[in-house]
């Protein structure tokens, strides 16, 4: 017996059923400012690191309290969360970073492809420190 088309792709799709992103709704509209913490070897002092999550999906990463880097963000299956800045980040050439962000109440952790970890808290516009 051979299945039509709809039960086929009814098939391939039912293991992705379920598979959303568990950032959705607790992401967008925050902010969020890196803990004081030691990085690969590096100090990273309260706040050098603000990331903005808009509702529209744009988002702006700013570093070391005066580089901004503005994009979009995407949210992935799980915990994944897909960065598109409109230059390249920091020292590296690429555009495109895709995260693994937990977050847990006022808490977010960042994963980085390398296994970089980075804490933040989430904060409201008047809590960003200036350097």
């Amino acid at each position: 017996m051979r299945l039509g088309r709809p039960i086929w792709i009814a098939f391939l799709l039912f293991p992705l059923a379920g598979c959303s992103s568990n950032n959705e709704g607790r992401i967008e509209d925050t902010l969020w400012v890196c803990e004081a913490q030691t990085v690969n070897g590096n100090n990273l002092p309260h706040g050098a690191l603000v990331l903005a999550f808009r509702a529209d999906g744009s988002m702006t990463c700013t570093r070391q309290f005066t580089d901004a880097y503005p994009g979009r963000y995407t949210l992935s299956m799980g915990d994944y969360v897909t960065f598109r800045f409109d230059r390249p980040y920091g020292d590296t050439k690429a555009t495109v970073h895709t995260e693994k962000i937990t977050i847990n109440g006022d808490k977010m952790t960042m994963v980085d492809a390398d296994g970089t970890v980075v804490k933040f808290t989430r904060a409201k516009e008047g809590d960003v420190p200036k350097s």
